[in-house]
């Protein structure tokens, strides 16, 4: 590792954080997890975008932030964008059944100048304005080009069905399969002090993380992810669900 990236990648995300400040009005909502191996490990909600089938859901996505140079031939973060993926099921035409997201922010259109906040409000958009000609989901896409008032319709179950409530942070893959009618389980709580929690006014300093959890880490090798992960977050998400679900909230 070279101390001097990290410490460039750690100052600028830090910086990053402390302006995000309070997003609730924008509908998102991000914590760090953990930092290992020269990553950063961030979730992050957004609440689905009015006058779409997407509306009054709540995403979680898992994001991983590049903070060094572990090879010559990568670069590190803001300089490469972040990798991206959606942890609650959708029915989009730009997010797979397993939750990446195709949207050219994350590849060839990302820069250096971009930050968490206009990432996650991109993808928030991409939900309000689908690419129906650059898909990674087959099916949606298809299904909208034929009979867009059914895609509207399966689109809107599926976020009634796994992005409402405890719903929203239920493990898009488990049931062991990829279709709507797949079965979901919620996921084992943990204690809360195993968890970086976000406060919505101060965020916590990169150098502050507790590091208890980092033994039992594992980065996802070839974009594969672990069914641990996610599991002793619930006491934070479920705060970021009772504040978008109470108006008077946000406010405080």
């Amino acid at each position: 590792m070279t101390n001097q990236s990290l410490l460039r990648s750690r100052g600028r995300l830090q910086k990053e954080l402390m302006e995000m400040g309070d997003t609730q009005s924008e509908g998102i909502f991000s914590w760090i997890v953990d930092e290992i191996d020269g990553f950063v490990h961030m979730e992050a909600i957004i609440t689905g975008p009015s006058h779409t089938p997407y509306e009054h859901g709540k995403f979680l996505l898992d994001i991983l932030i590049r903070m060094d140079t572990l090879q010559k031939q990568m670069g590190c973060y803001p300089f490469v964008p972040p990798e991206v993926r959606f942890f609650t099921k959708i029915f989009h035409p730009n997010i797979s059944t397993s939750g990446e997201v195709c949207i050219d922010i994350l590849s060839s259109e990302w820069y250096a100048s971009m930050t968490i906040r206009t990432m996650l409000l991109s993808v928030q958009s991409l939900l309000a304005a689908p690419n129906f000609d650059d898909f990674i989901q087959p099916e949606a896409a298809f299904l909208y080009k034929e009979n867009p008032e059914d895609f509207n319709r399966k689109a809107k179950e599926w976020t009634e069905k796994y992005a409402t409530g405890e719903n929203s942070f239920q493990h898009i893959n488990e049931g062991g399969g990829s279709s709507d009618a797949e079965s979901t389980q919620n996921t084992a709580s943990l204690p809360t002090n195993k968890v970086v929690e976000l406060n919505l006014r101060t965020v916590q300093p990169i150098d502050m993380f507790s590091l208890a959890r980092l033994t039992a880490y594992q980065y996802p090798q070839e974009k594969t992810r672990q069914e641990h992960r996610f599991k002793g977050h619930a006491s934070v998400i479920a705060e970021c669900l009772n504040i978008t679900d109470n108006p008077s909230n946000l406010s405080r």
